[in-house]
């Protein structure tokens, strides 16, 4: 009876680990077909994925207007920032890493290494002669040298030079005898760290979302270099240097690292600037409202000093490391070295030439009266009160003129000047382009466009662009001032090289045009275009859905 309980559970038992075999095969069944499902799903999820990329890339259509003849661009790259675009973005500069070469890091490491050597020897031959007592010597040595330089430089040949070498590299390789240099170099390579990369200057793109995140875009790959969150919308272009970036947002200045796009500084204006800031290490230059010149100290948040303009600025301030140009709604582009010292100012042709008029014309009045007056004394009369209230009031009248000219509606400065290659380039409602002199403000050259400019020129290296009011954008030779080109029906310029022009026309039409050529491209109405010249890219930009697509024109 025993035995029979017993064999009784053990065949139980077999039942129940076959069964718990069973239930584990069936589990792991289950788990594979869901995981073949979610496999499955992860490939539709892919494919729709690629679905929506198709989808989202666009070739645009090239045509030669000229040739009637037709090429397709295709997509080079595309991204979405998944949030709505704002309207300040531009095109810059940034950094990328690019490993080293074989041969390069090579050459980096034993540049440094022998560097490392030189100066240890010469530590070396230092603490050799300590321990010798030539010091003193030296010194008096020195002492004597420094009383008779004049005499020994006239007096001293070449030979006695070349003698006086010699001993020198003599003694230094006594004193160098006990130096152990494979020990050294050793320990050198051991301890010196040398980098796998280097940081090179690339083109880049900056666009800022909705969501107050500014992205830096490398133009030719579409790869995101860094984002950085600032706090409020970008005012205007800012302005780039070697290694930073200033940025006026919300009222406050940003300097951002040009590398990596983190904040430097961060400091909130006392009150309202215009938006074009110029910067300079921890300080940075801008125009208040109240038509001040400040400048701001970005890490103890004051203003150190400003500078009172008079009238009122157009954009704000434009500089580079000689000084600050500020242009006035009246017709007055003044400069200031970076201490804020008044250097010169420069008016416009039109306000000019009535200011030399009337100023003339006052002048001599004021020498009529004075003669009138000189001439009664000599004589032992009064002076003809007439005469004098006659004069007086033809005195007031053109002082009266002058001061007008200060609210005069032909002859002002709406738009920034810019500063290339030491020539100073601005644009106003007195019909001319002006090309003046970087360090005097004299005039190289005025073109006379015929009708009001009310944009910012764009200068290449032998032209000078313009477009004025009535939609004709003339290219200009720099040099000599010359009219080379003139293009009708253009509502907005995108950018400019020598020879080619990219614009819109008043018939929404995106073109490229040159002497002997003229191309159309089909952009979508949602598009908005970034044009980098030099580098024949376009970038256009759908700002409600945050994408971004990128084309390379070919051929001239």
């Amino acid at each position: 009876m025993f035995k029979a309980d017993i064999e009784g559970a053990t065949v139980l038992k077999r039942i129940q680990f076959n069964f718990l075999i069973l239930l584990l095969i069936a589990t792991s069944m289950s788990n594979i077909s869901a995981s073949f499902s979610l496999v499955s799903k992860i490939k539709e999820s892919v494919g729709k994925d690629k679905e929506n990329k198709s989808q989202k890339t666009i070739d645009l259509k090239w045509v030669d207007l000229k040739n009637n003849t037709q090429k397709t661009l295709k997509n080079q790259w595309n991204m979405n920032l998944n949030a709505e675009l704002i309207e300040t973005s531009w095109l810059g500069s940034t950094y990328k890493e690019v490993p080293y070469t074989e041969v390069e890091f090579t050459n980096l490491r034993n540049m440094k290494i022998n560097k490392e050597m030189i100066k240890l020897k010469e530590d070396h031959i230092q603490k050799e002669k300590e321990k010798s007592n030539k010091v003193e010597e030296e010194e008096n040595e020195l002492l004597d040298d420094f009383l008779n330089a004049e005499d020994d430089e006239e007096e001293a040949s070449e030979d006695e030079k070349k003698i006086k070498a010699k001993k020198e590299a003599e003694e230094n390789k006594k004193y160098l005898a006990n130096f152990e240099e494979r020990k050294m170099r050793r320990k050198i390579m051991l301890s010196l760290f040398i980098p796998q990369s280097r940081a090179v200057l690339t083109q880049a793109f900056f666009v800022q979302t909705k969501n107050l995140d500014l992205y830096c875009i490398d133009i030719r790959t579409g790869i995101t270099v860094w984002v950085s969150h600032i706090v409020g919308a970008i005012e205007s272009v800012p302005f780039e240097t070697e290694k930073a970036i200033y940025i006026l947002a919300g009222g406050r200045a940003f300097v951002l690292d040009k590398r990596s796009g983190f904040v430097l500084y961060n400091s909130l204006f006392d009150r309202a600037v215009y938006p074009l800031l110029f910067g300079r290490n921890k300080d940075v230059y801008a125009v208040t409202y109240k038509n001040k010149l400040i400048l701001w100290d970005l890490v103890d948040h004051y203003e150190k000093w400003n500078r009172r303009l008079w009238d009122e600025c157009s954009e704000g301030v434009v500089g580079d490391e000689n000084g600050l140009l500020i242009s006035l709604r009246t017709g007055s582009l003044k400069f200031y070295d970076l201490e804020g010292n008044f250097k010169w100012e420069f008016l416009n042709k039109a306000i000019l030439t009535d200011k030399i008029y009337y100023e003339k014309k006052r002048n001599l009045l004021i020498q009529k009266i004075a003669k009138e007056k000189s001439e009664a004394r000599e004589e032992d009369r009064r002076p003809d009160i007439s005469k004098l209230k006659k004069f007086t009031d033809a005195v007031n009248k053109a002082e009266a003129n002058i001061s007008r000219l200060g609210h005069a509606t032909r002859g002002q400065y709406d738009v920034r000047p810019i500063i290339d290659n030491g020539q100073i380039f601005i644009s106003s409602t007195d019909y001319n382009v002006y090309s003046l002199n970087r360090y005097s403000g004299t005039i190289n050259w005025n073109f006379n466009c015929g009708s009001k400019l009310r944009t910012v020129p764009h200068a290449n290296s032998k032209m000078v662009w313009q477009l004025d009011v009535k939609g004709n954008l003339f290219g200009i030779d720099r040099e000599k001032g010359v009219q080379k080109l003139k293009i009708p029906s253009v509502e907005k310029v995108y950018g400019t090289t020598n020879e080619l022009a990219y614009y819109k026309d008043f018939r929404g039409r995106f073109i490229v045009e040159s002497e002997s050529r003229k191309s159309q491209l089909t952009l979508a109405n949602n598009y908005t275009p970034i044009v980098n010249a030099e580098l024949k890219i376009v970038l256009c930009l759908d700002k409600k859905n945050g994408s971004i697509h990128q084309y390379r024109l070919v051929g001239k």
